[in-house]
């Protein structure tokens, strides 16, 4: 737990908003089964069901903003 991952799955069609079949979580995951693993997004949490996951890897942490004088 506590990896950052990019997480694409499968999605119910006719329930999308624009008729995609897939849609990607980015976040931390905060807990995984054998069966599902949550990913805390920007969003909020999602419960993504294991064998709807087509692909899943690690990713590096957010670019951290620079301060500095506003031009």
């Amino acid at each position: 737990m506590g990896t950052r991952v990019v997480v694409r799955y499968a999605i119910d069609r006719s329930a999308s908003p624009h008729g995609e079949g897939m849609t990607d979580a980015l976040g931390v995951i905060e807990d995984a089964d054998e069966d599902t693993l949550t990913v805390a997004t920007k969003r909020g949490s999602d419960r993504v069901v294991r064998g709807l996951v087509t692909a899943a890897r690690p990713v590096p942490d957010p670019p951290r903003r620079r301060g500095g004088a506003a031009r």
